[in-house]
């Protein structure tokens, strides 16, 4: 389409002019003010041309999808600090403001969910992912039992490059704290690549996570990490059709997403397919929406979806609580998704409910919480954020790095 041809070639001209402006890629300099002027000049100038191939999309959520692609784009090419892409290159404010006022107007659910249900399946997936050599199911059956995003974990492409970026023990590990296991996360997902360490640091410190399963599947965990940082298993071939899935078939690090698409109309992918098979679906009891008896029909649980689960089964107590937490069990929430205490981003993941008889506590364990006068040692590294779960009679062990 021609709209689509005049967005595309703009975007490789405003990419020319970044790249002449900084033709060794090491960064913008600027050593007066007139050469400060001078840039901003030339980035405003580029702005107008973005904002202008954006606008000849009516629909105001593909006009502001496009700016956030342009600005991924120059983020994977290192064009451009970050605030920068954020200042110049972001969608006009009052495509924003529309945009975030059509996700307001979108009816807000309420998910009743059998936890007991969804853990027993997905320990069941976890388990046959391993096995079976399928990468894709062990990174979205392991989210389901630590409260991470499946692409935090899962190895992923840059676009048109041959190198993988994979998770190593160095951005995640799991830590036998006090009788319990713990993943710690010293790069969280939104530390941009492009923030020098010291920026990383402080705007998104490691934090600690506790696993949401009974020591007897600490194991599993173990095995199901250390697969997901093994460039072998990476690299395994790649497939998209269910007969390959339900024959058990090797499968590597899903780069395309080709697990949510299918070859011909109407074909189940393989995800659904999987999700069919360990009966997930199954765990949904009612969605509502929020404020209403109206029901929303034919749900389906999505990958990031079990995020908001592991968010609920710790509001609800899936472990016991020490007295700090116990009183406001919203900071636990807080931490595990590792946002700042009282973040607004945490109540939209509150809205998945368990009701009582549908989730069982982890016995014998307490959920703690990390701080500046309670932190715990990984790697030499002071973890100051976040929960981490301990056996309630372990008796002032120390961290054990796995």
């Amino acid at each position: 389409m021609e709209r689509k041809r005049k967005f595309d070639a703009t975007c490789a001209e405003i990419k020319s002019e970044l790249k002449a402006m900084d033709p060794l890629n090491v960064g913008i300099y600027e050593d007066d003010q007139g050469s400060i002027e001078e840039h901003k000049k030339k980035l405003k100038q580029m702005q107008i041309k973005l904002r202008d191939a954006a606008s000849a999309y009516e629909n105001i959520t593909t006009r502001y999808n496009k700016h956030e692609e342009f600005k991924a784009a120059l983020q994977k090419e290192n064009l451009l600090d970050y605030d920068r892409r954020k200042e110049y290159f972001s969608a006009p404010p009052d495509v924003i403001e529309k945009v975030n006022k059509k996700k307001s107007e979108v009816p807000k659910k309420l998910v009743v969910i059998d936890a007991d249900f969804f853990f027993k399946q997905s320990i069941e997936a976890l388990r046959d992912g391993i096995k079976n050599n399928q990468y894709p199911q062990v990174v979205r059956s392991f989210s389901h039992l630590v409260n991470i995003r499946p692409n935090d974990i899962g190895a992923k492409q840059p676009q048109g490059e041959q190198r993988f970026i994979m998770s190593t023990q160095q951005t995640h590990k799991f830590a036998m704290i006090e009788g319990g296991l713990n993943l710690v996360v010293f790069t969280p997902s939104k530390a941009k690549i492009d923030m020098d360490v010291e920026e990383k640091k402080l705007k998104f410190p490691p934090y600690v996570t506790p696993v949401l399963c009974g020591p007897e599947h600490y194991d599993l965990m173990k095995e199901a990490l250390l697969f997901q940082q093994n460039e072998e298993k990476v690299k395994m071939p790649r497939w998209s059709t269910v007969k390959n899935y339900r024959e058990n078939m090797s499968m590597g690090a899903d780069i395309s997403n080709a697990w949510n698409k299918s070859d011909a109309k109407d074909e189940v992918t393989c995800s659904a397919e999987m999700a069919a098979k360990y009966k997930w679906h199954d765990a949904i009891l009612e969605v509502k929406e929020q404020g209403t008896d109206k029901e929303i029909t034919n749900y389906k649980l999505k990958p990031y979806d079990a995020r908001h689960i592991t968010a609920a089964c710790i509001y609800r107590g899936i472990y016991a609580f020490e007295d700090y937490l116990q009183a406001d069990p919203r900071k636990a929430v807080d931490a595990a998704l590792g946002h700042v205490e009282n973040s607004d981003a945490t109540q939209s993941y509150l809205d998945y409910v368990i009701r009582d008889g549908f989730l069982t506590s982890i016995p014998d364990m307490m959920l703690k919480a990390a701080s500046a006068t309670n932190p715990i040692m990984v790697d030499g590294v002071k973890i100051t954020k976040g929960v981490y779960c301990v056996a309630k009679k372990a008796a002032n062990q120390s961290t054990n790095d796995i």
